[in-house]
């Protein structure tokens, strides 16, 4: 068993597990074993919107989306291990034994990955104009802060 690590800890953690039985590494969400739980009841709107909390199971029951290998069967698993990757909302999970297998997960998204369609141009033109604004109006609002300074002496 391993936890996953980010450089500033910003993301959400998982808690990564080997399945001998299946051959499996899952990665399971800090959600799934929030110790605040509800339990025999479900969670408010707010409850479950704010905090993330879940109805209390007594099993857990992974979901196939937790499966960090897949298909792929890893044999002999001895280690799991898990370092910061370059960006924040990556960890890089390395699993070895008589097999070895690697992967990266973003527990919490890819929040600071930009899409391929995403316009650099429009970003920067923005940029450049916001940066002309404050410049230009920095001056006209000294100016009228000592004006008003001036009027209520």
């Amino acid at each position: 068993m391993a936890v996953t690590q980010t450089m500033q800890g910003i993301t959400s953690r998982q808690l990564l597990a080997y399945l001998p039985q299946s051959g499996s590494l899952v990665g399971i969400p800090r959600q799934a074993l929030d110790p605040r739980r509800i339990v025999n009841a479900d969670p408010t709107a707010m409850q479950a919107q704010e905090e993330g909390l879940t109805r209390y199971s007594a099993f857990l029951d992974f979901d196939p989306k937790w499966y960090l290998t897949h298909k792929r069967d890893v044999l002999g698993v001895r280690h799991v291990s898990a370092t910061p990757a370059a960006l924040e909302s990556t960890s890089l999970v390395v699993a070895w034994g008589l097999d070895v297998f690697a992967t990266r997960v973003a527990p919490s998204f890819a929040f600071d990955v930009l899409s391929s369609e995403f316009n650099k141009l429009t970003m920067s033109a923005t940029v450049v104009v916001l940066a002309a604004a404050a410049f230009v109006t920095a001056p006209i609002i000294q100016r009228k802060m000592t004006n008003a300074m001036w009027q209520s002496v």
